[in-house]
C-alpha cells in the first residue's frame, strides 16, 4: 500500500524502530509504537463522527497534543485536517470555516469527549491513498491581506520535508522543540521533517513565556524553529543563553533586529539558518547559510540565500517577481480555482515578492503590494523601512499608505525605538537616504508593532489605523522637505 504524509513516518518508524521516542510531554513519553496506536484511536473517535476519505475536519483548541493527534488520525483515514488558530477571533473562524466548509468541526468543547472515545475506539482500516490524495489545509498569515486557505496534497507533505531534511542536515537522532504551533506553516513544516525522519517532538508543557527557556535550559532539544518574537520574549526572559545547547535554530517570518541577531550568534554554538518561504511555497523556497550567519558582517535582511533541495527559482524579466518550482508548492487555493490560476502557472508558484538573484543566492528588493503610487511615482514601502531601521536606535519599522486626495497615496511609517530617537536627526538620515517623493509624511514611534498569531506584524491593522490620521505624538515630515509634486 503507496503512504504519504505524516503517517508515513509515524508507520515506518514504529516498524523500525517501535521503542524508539515518538514525542515527549513534560514528563510523558510516547514511543513510536504507542504514537502509532493512539492516532488509530483517534481515527476510529473521528470516523464515529463520520469522518472518511476526502473529508475536511476543522478543529481548534488550546490543546496542542489534541490537535497534532487529529492532524495525523485524518492522515490516516485519508482525510483533510484544517487546525485553526485557537485566538482568531470569532469573525475570523467563522470567515475561515466558511471557505474550507468542513465535514466535522471541533473545539475545545469537543475535546474531551473526543478522548474519551478514542480510549475505546477500534482502529479502522488504514485508508487507500497515494501522492495526490488531499491532505491538508494551511491558513496563510493574513498580514497583508485576508488569510487564504492553501491545499495540500499528502505527496507534498512528503516532498517539503524531505527537503528541509536534506537542506539542513537533519536527522533521525534530532529533537525538535515545537516552538510554534501546528498550525503555524514553519512549525508544520519542521515537525513533519523529525516524523519523516523518525526523531523526536518535545512539546513544552503548559505555563507562561518561560516554559520554553525551561524547556531550552533542559538541554534536551537539538533543533527549534521561531519566529523573531519568540527570541524577543526569550531576551526579555534572560533566556537567549539557553540557546547554546541546540544543533540548529532556524528563523523565519519577520525581518529579525540586527542587535538581537547579533546577540542570539554570540550565545548559539550550533548553526542559525534563516528560511524563506510561503505558505503556498510548501513553505520552503530558500534557506540563508550557517556559514552566511558567520562571516565578517551579519547579513543583510535582503538576503534570502540559496534555493532549498530540489526547489527551482526563476525571476520574471518584465516584472522581476520570483517564481519557484518543486514538488511541494500548493495544490492550489481551496474552493478559488480563480485565485488559483492567477498564482499557479505550468507549475511554478508566482510569489509576490520581487528579486535578484546572483552568486550568493536570492535578494529581496520588495514586494509588489507594497509597491505605491504617489503622483506619479512608484515607492517600495521596504525602502523606507530599510532606510528607518538602518538608524541607531530604530528598532522594527512598518511602512504603510493612506490615500491621499492629490497624490492617490503617500507613505507613513511606524517604528518601535531601543533607546530614546531625536526626531532631527531621524529626519535628517532620511533625508539623505531616500527621495523626496518616498520620504514618509509622518513617523510615529509605538511601543510594540501589532502582531499576528504567526508572529507577522499586522500590516492590514496598521494601514486601517494610519487611515484615521496620526497620533498627536508623530513627528512630522519637515516642510523643507519637499511633497511630490516638488519632485
Amino acid at each position: 500500500m503507496t503512504l504519504a504524509g505524516p503517517i508515513k513516518g509515524i508507520i515506518r518508524a514504529a516498524e523500525a524502530a517501535p521503542g524508539s521516542a515518538a514525542i515527549v510531554v513534560e514528563d510523558n513519553t510516547w514511543t513510536y509504537s504507542e504514537l502509532l496506536r493512539e492516532v488509530r484511536r483517534w481515527a476510529g473517535a473521528l470516523a464515529m463522527r463520520g469522518l472518511g476519505p476526502g473529508g475536511i475536519v476543522a478543529a481548534t483548541s488550546q490543546d496542542q497534543v489534541a490537535l497534532r493527534l487529529i492532524r495525523w488520525a485524518a492522515n490516516y483515514l485519508g482525510a483533510v485536517e484544517a487546525l485553526i488558530d485557537p485566538h482568531c477571533g470569532p469573525a475570523d473562524h467563522a470567515a475561515r470555516l466558511a471557505v474550507v466548509r468542513p465535514d466535522l468541526i471541533l473545539t475545545d468543547a469537543d475535546i474531551p469527549a473526543l478522548r474519551a472515545d478514542a480510549v475505546g475506539a477500534d482502529g479502522p482500516e488504514l485508508a487507500s491513498m497515494d501522492l495526490s490524495t488531499p491532505a491538508r489545509v494551511l491558513f496563510t498569515s493574513g498580514s497583508s491581506g485576508a488569510p487564504r486557505a492553501v491545499l495540500q496534497l499528502a505527496g507534498q507533505l512528503d516532498s517539503a520535508a524531505r527537503s528541509n531534511a536534506v537542506t539542513r542536515g537533519m536527522c533521525v537522532h534530532d529533537r525538535l522543540l515545537c516552538a510554534l504551533p501546528p498550525y503555524h506553516a514553519a512549525g508544520s513544516l519542521f515537525e513533519d521533517t523529525i516524523v519523516w525522519l523518525g526523531g523526536c517532538l518535545l512539546l513544552p508543557g503548559p505555563g507562561g513565556p518561560g516554559r520554553l527557556g525551561a524547556a531550552l535550559r533542559s538541554g534536551s532539544p537539538t533543533v527549534m524553529t521561531v519566529v523573531p518574537a519568540i527570541l524577543v520574549q526569550l531576551e526579555k526572559d534572560g533566556d537567549l543563553p539557553a540557546l547554546g545547547g541546540l544543533r540548529l535554530l532556524n528563523y523565519a517570518g519577520d525581518l529579525l533586529e540586527s542587535q538581537l541577531l547579533r546577540r542570539v550568534l554570540e550565545e548559539t554554538r550550533g548553526e542559525v539558518t534563516r528560511g524563506y518561504g510561503l505558505t503556498e511555497a510548501g513553505p520552503l523556497v530558500s534557506v540563508l547559510s550557517a556559514a552566511a550567519h558567520r562571516g565578517a558582517v551579519l547579513p543583510e535582511p535582503a538576503e534570502l540565500g540559496q534555493p532549498a533541495d530540489g526547489v527551482e527559482v526563476r525571476v520574471d524579466p518584465r516584472t522581476s517577481e520570483l517564481m519557484v518550482r518543486s514538488g511541494h508548492v500548493m495544490a492550489g487555493y481551496l474552493h478559488d480555482p480563480d485565485a488559483t490560476r492567477q498564482r499557479l502557472r505550468d507549475g511554478w508558484l508566482r510569489t509576490g515578492d520581487l528579486v535578484e538573484l546572483g552568486p550568493s543566492g536570492i535578494r529581496l528588493v520588495g514586494r509588489r503590494s507594497n509597491l505605491i503610487r504617489s503622483g506619479s511615482e512608484w515607492i517600495a514601502l521596504e525602502q523606507i523601512e530599510r532606510c528607518l531601521r538602518s538608524f541607531p536606535t530604530v528598532g522594527d519599522v512598518v511602512a504603510v499608505a493612506v490615500p491621499h486626495p492629490q497624490w492617490i497615496q503617500r507613505p507613513v511609517a511606524y517604528l518601535e525605538q531601543t533607546e530614546p530617537i531625536n526626531s532631527e536627526m531621524l529626519w535628517a538620515h532620511v533625508a539623505a537616504n531616500l527621495t523626496r517623493y518616498a520620504t514618509p509624511d509622518w513617523v510615529e514611534v509605538v511601543d510594540a508593532l501589532p502582531r499576528l498569531g504567526s508572529g507577522k506584524v499586522d500590516r492590514v491593522g496598521l494601514a486601517a489605523r494610519a487611515a484615521t490620521g496620526p497620533r498627536s505624538t508623530a513627528w512630522h515630515r519637515p516642510i523643507t522637505q519637499t511633497t511630490p509634486s516638488e519632485g
